[in-house]
């Protein structure tokens, strides 16, 4: 019961709750681009980020990473107002377009693949 009190005073006392299901403070933006990984290419990759008047606003910084992996049977496309969403929370989001065999699909590739792609936009 204690720690239930306690935890309660220090959710009063923290920062107001912010409301993340509303569009955060900045605009969003993505560029269409070819992503190199190390064993295929991503081409027509899109990647979303803050925006403010074409330049990416100081103030998102140091933007988080999140990179997105479409599923069998599933398009990247799904995902864009997701990633829409996270921007505009200062979030940097990458939706990389992996080839993806439908018979024997390969998850350690594609995972190597979706690092390779946060690290594309990390640097």
């Amino acid at each position: 019961m204690a720690r239930i009190a306690l935890l309660a005073a220090v959710l009063a006392v923290g920062a107001p709750a912010q409301d993340f299901a509303a569009a955060g403070p900045y605009a969003d933006t993505f560029r269409v681009m070819d992503i190199p990984g190390t064993t295929e290419t991503m081409r027509n990759s899109r990647v979303y980020y803050p925006d403010s008047s074409g330049v990416f606003p100081g103030s998102a910084a140091p933007a988080p990473i999140a990179v997105f992996g479409h599923g069998w049977q599933m398009g990247i496309d799904r995902y864009y107002s997701y990633a829409a969403h996270l921007a505009s929370w200062g979030y940097v989001c990458v939706l990389p377009t992996i080839s993806n065999p439908m018979l024997d699909p390969e998850h350690d590739k594609r995972a190597r693949l979706m690092a390779d792609a946060a690290r594309f936009v990390g640097t």
